[in-house]
């Protein structure tokens, strides 16, 4: 699957010692660096940070559209 800078994302994040726990995080791509991805998504704070993840990590992510 190919990903562009502006893409409604979904990253399947396992974190250390998370036991094979998978937690959804709604992100934005960002760019494409080599074989990664880099994606924008927000801290438990409200920060935006940047993650480079590999693209079998990433869902694409239907916005929902309001009349």
């Amino acid at each position: 699957m190919s990903f562009s800078p502006g893409d409604a994302i979904t990253w399947l994040h396992q974190p250390r010692g998370g036991y094979g726990y998978v937690q959804p995080v709604d992100g934005t791509v960002v760019r494409i660096a080599g074989q990664r991805v880099v994606i924008r998504v927000p801290l438990r704070n409200g920060a935006l940070v940047e993650r480079r993840v590999r693209p079998e990590h990433l869902r694409r992510r239907e916005e929902s559209k309001q009349p």
